[in-house]
């Protein structure tokens, strides 16, 4: 029999999930493949999308009701011979505790993710001591509790070994510092953002340098109104009618200044009824984020991950907030204020006048490009090869493992880089 590797997640997972996590990679190499979704006990409100397109048939994935049937599965973690923990971001947490338990009484190794982190989003971001009084209180009013005790908590009092392998995307200070779970013994395995593979691997970075202007900008959706990430860390609700009319009012003067035609990337996890109203009828499109920054003059969004493909290619960053989105919670304010600070483009607020808002708006700094690329996509030691090949080489329980003869075809497949 096969050797079985088991994948911990959070979230149901879509067709960009299969790669980016290497279950596409390793399950055509033969390994057995299990994926335990998580996503009923710790996030009954989301959306389930049913089992991806892309997923190969005999990848296993159970989705527990409770802990009582996640406890049930010990046996199957036992006899794993690596377990991915991918439901945490920052180390022991409220949400990884009784999975590090059951790992640490089977005494299975396991991998964790270093964040693809934002600046002003490491772990120390959660920490009281470092924040000013003022974002104390704040944070105290959000506060997850129970959270907020485990999370603080060492995991040597729990008897949680510390992960075996730590894959870091980016560096270190950015991704895993702080992080409970890595250790002295943890072996860090230097990679690259899915974004950096993504672009590399495309020929868009020879059209972006040749290509023309366009007339066009897009704006990265995020889901904002409705992103489960805010569930985890008790955000302040915003109101869903005002973010969409700010939106489509701030579009309106964008296009009317400056002619430009705005098009939106809509997020791959987005369940939108009534898509076009919140947009105002402007071009929607899915799973094409990577190829829709390439064609604009323009990148509109908050704070998304997918600023790295807009940094490779160099593109002008226009970050769009409010003070509703502003205030939604202290993590947000910091990562707001860093990323303004990093790429030199000023915070435009959505509530202030529109000459104001428009100052600038085509500006780019390469300089800072390029300093926010080595931080924040790729980890000074990375080899340029795909994630799964580099991570192959570090991690020892599939190193060995000989790939299969005919790999699935579905591993070309393009998927959403968010």
């Amino acid at each position: 029999m096969s050797d079985l590797l088991v994948y911990l997640v959070k979230q149901p997972l879509y067709d960009r999930d299969l790669k980016r996590h290497g279950i596409l990679r390793l399950s055509a190499d033969g390994y057995q493949i299990t994926v335990i979704d998580l996503t009923e006990i710790l996030h009954p409100e989301t959306p389930r999308p049913g089992r991806p397109a892309l997923l190969p048939k005999h990848v296993e994935v159970i989705e527990p009701a409770d802990w009582a049937a996640f406890e049930r599965l010990e046996d199957k973690i036992q006899s794993a011979k690596l377990v991915f923990l991918f439901t945490q971001s920052y180390g022991l947490s409220a949400s990884t505790l009784r999975p590090l338990r059951m790992l640490a009484r089977t005494r299975t190794a396991y991998a964790i993710q270093g964040t693809v982190s934002l600046p002003g989003l490491t772990h120390h971001v959660h920490n009281f001591t470092s924040q000013p009084l003022s974002t104390f209180w704040s944070r105290l009013k959000h506060m997850n509790l129970r959270n907020s005790i485990v999370s603080r908590l060492s995991p040597k009092l729990l008897n949680i070994p510390a992960a075996k392998y730590a894959l870091v995307p980016c560096a270190e200070e950015t991704s895993i510092a702080g992080n409970s779970l890595v250790g002295p013994k943890t072996q860090i395995v230097p990679l690259h953002t899915s974004d950096y593979e993504a672009f590399w691997n495309s020929n868009l970075s020879e059209v972006t340098h040749a290509q023309k202007k366009t007339n066009k900008a897009v704006f990265i959706d995020q889901n904002m109104p409705y992103h489960i990430d805010y569930n985890e860390i008790n955000a302040r609700k915003i109101n869903p009618k005002r973010y969409y009319e700010q939106l489509r009012a701030t579009f309106d003067a964008i296009e009317d200044k400056t002619g430009i035609q705005i098009e939106i990337a809509k997020h791959p996890r987005a369940v939108y009824e009534d898509i076009n109203l919140r947009f105002g009828k402007r071009p929607i499109y899915e799973g094409r984020t990577m190829e829709m920054i390439a064609e604009s003059d323009l990148v509109l969004m908050h704070h998304s991950t997918a600023i790295g493909l807009a940094v490779l290619m160099q593109k002008p960053i226009a970050f769009l907030v409010s003070k509703e989105l502003y205030g939604r919670h202290p993590i947000d304010r910091t990562c707001y204020d860093a990323l303004s600070k990093e790429l030199g483009s000023p915070l435009r607020f959505m509530d202030e006048m529109v000459e104001k808002m428009l100052d600038g708006l085509f500006d780019a700094n390469p300089d800072l490009y390029h300093r926010y690329a080595t931080r924040y996509l790729r980890h000074a030691e990375a080899k340029d090869v795909p994630y799964w090949d580099a991570a192959k080489t570090f991690i020892s329980e599939i190193s060995s493992h000989q790939p299969a003869t005919n790999r699935d075809q579905s591993l070309n497949q393009k998927s959403d880089p968010r």
